[in-house]
């Protein structure tokens, strides 16, 4: 019934087995379409499971029509909203093809993606990189200054980095950056200063040792030392790197990813493979940024819950007290509790990332999809806001609830597939 697993616990501890054997390394910086085959053509990526362009949220939009500008398949943005609205361009999940994608997710074929390797599997993740605040592609701004920092990203940025991993030769190790910066304070999703600026340690003796110029090399550091988010794009494509590598295990109830579009929140669990078990998804509630207001908030979307499905984010609130009223999830008692309240949902906690502030007991490790039934406690995810109209972009930042029904839904599946019910 389960596989070479006598019980759905014991298939469910193999899965989480997996996770903390995962060993991700950070070994590239390349264009998406050269390791993404579906990219090679009028093909973008978009977070969440499948949606369709009437679906999407105005600020996904924006960010389709910010893509279609900087692959210059539209001379403007009345040109590529015909072309998307027409269906020209062809929609596919970020999660079908090993990839996640931050807020709207989408990803074209120039843009450069991190490649990460999952040694202890042989899997790769991919993720854009990280933009840096303001008006950018992720919360659906498409005006010249988005376009031409994407294409200083695709120039300079990608390739210095590319470079510089070279020269280091064996990758970078993250789980080693990650325990680091969870013991200074980092959580992984809305707070990556700590290990951005480890990030920029470790890279930046590589980066002066490439045959960039010098102007380069120092826009390229200013850039890393400026962006305290840098690091949630590695850390997005480390947690699906590992997660796909569990997903390898098709048996048990551990929830192996979880993402939104703007439309529909997503689930997948271990047992049901690839299957998407979808519910309408919440708006996130936060603090605003100065003359913004919770009216002004799009509905939540990303894939960038795929770290808290990894266990850190907003499970590891407790790690961040720096940030949690940033998101407005008040003090660090607050925090505590609602890492507290996410160990009642998950089955074990990862050796890997002990946390001083818990003292020291490790992250949160594989959500059963059982227990968020049978508690009714719905997984917490940090997240930006975006405004929800496209190319305003990011307005403040908060939290938002995972519906509970996605989980019903997998859990219901799975029953049936056991055959323990009938489908109904």
């Amino acid at each position: 019934m389960y596989g070479t697993y006598n019980t759905i616990d014991e298939a469910n501890r193999a899965v989480i087995d997996k996770i903390v054997a995962g060993a991700p390394f950070l070994v590239d910086v390349v264009p998406a379409k050269s390791v993404i085959e579906e990219l090679n053509g009028k093909v973008l990526l978009h977070a969440g499971p499948p949606i369709k362009w009437d679906n999407m949220p105005s600020p996904m939009q924006g960010s389709c029509i910010g893509a279609v500008l900087f692959e210059g398949w539209a001379a403007n943005a009345d040109e590529a909203t015909v072309m998307l609205k027409n269906g020209e361009v062809e929609f596919i999940p970020c999660h079908h093809v090993n990839a996640v994608g931050p807020m709207g997710g989408i990803t074209s074929g120039s843009m450069p993606v991190v490649v990460v390797e999952n040694r202890e599997q042989g899997n790769t993740a991919y993720c854009t990189m990280n933009e840096g605040i303001g008006k950018v592609l992720r919360f659906g701004a498409y005006s010249e200054e988005v376009t031409n920092r994407l294409a200083w990203m695709r120039d300079v940025l990608a390739p210095t980095i590319s470079k510089a991993l070279k020269v280091k030769g064996d990758g970078l190790n993250i789980n080693v950056m990650i325990a680091k910066a969870i013991t200074m304070g980092d959580e992984f999703h809305q707070r990556n200063i700590a290990s951005s600026l480890i990030f920029l340690k470790e890279i930046a003796p590589f980066i002066l040792q490439t045959d960039v110029s010098e102007k380069d090399k120092q826009e390229v550091v200013k850039f890393l030392a400026d962006t305290d988010q840098f690091f949630l794009n590695i850390a997005m494509a480390t947690s699906k790197a590992v997660m796909d590598a569990s997903r390898t295990i098709q048996h048990g109830t551990v929830v192996t990813a979880m993402c939104r579009n703007g439309y529909e929140f997503g689930i997948r669990i271990s047992g049901m493979g690839d299957q998407w078990f979808t519910a309408p998804v919440n708006t996130p509630q936060g603090l605003f940024f100065t003359g913004y207001t919770q009216e002004m908030a799009s509905r939540d979307m990303g894939d960038s819950a795929i770290t808290e499905t990894f266990g850190v984010g907003g499970f590891a609130m407790v790690a961040a007290p720096g940030v949690t009223r940033f998101v407005g999830a008040g003090g660090f008692d607050d925090a505590l509790r609602t890492s507290n309240d996410m160990m009642e949902i998950c089955i074990d906690q990862n050796p890997n990332f002990t946390i001083p502030t818990w003292d020291f007991q490790g992250a949160c490790l594989g959500i059963d999809a059982r227990k968020v039934v049978e508690t009714g406690i719905e997984p917490v995810i940090n997240t930006g806001i975006a405004h929800k109209e496209a190319g305003v972009g990011q307005i403040g930042a908060g939290t938002v609830r995972a519906p509970l029904a996605c989980f019903e839904k997998a859990i219901e599946a799975y029953a049936v597939k056991l055959g323990l019910i009938e489908a109904l």
